[in-house]
């Protein structure tokens, strides 16, 4: 009798080890797709220099203008958004690189 409650404790034992083992597993495998999810975000992400925001900008401004000549309130609106554009842009370049330069502020 005590070597069948020892053995159903031993099974119990076992089957918990084996469950709580694949709950881990399955918790390591989100965690690690999720990694490799935001590592492929960060490689798929484009950094543009100022210079080239700017330039677009102009591109982007002038298009707008040809294409909503006789629309004025179109047209200032598109050219909102486009600034709000560049300026986040701007605002990513400045702040992906200030470690570098004022590492004090960290």
């Amino acid at each position: 009798m005590n070597q069948m409650v020892v053995v159903i404790i031993v099974l119990l034992l076992v089957v918990t080890f084996l469950l709580s083992g694949k709950e881990q597993t399955k918790k390591a495998e989100e965690e690690k797709e999720s990694k490799r999810a935001e590592k492929e975000d960060w490689e798929k992400e484009t950094i543009i220099e100022i210079s080239e925001i700017q330039s677009r900008k102009d591109a982007m401004d002038s298009m707008v203008d040809s294409a909503f000549e006789n629309d004025p309130e179109k047209k200032n609106t598109l050219k909102d958004a486009i600034q709000e554009w560049a300026d986040m842009k701007k605002k990513v370049f400045s702040e992906r690189r200030s470690w570098v330069r004022n590492p004090e502020k960290e």
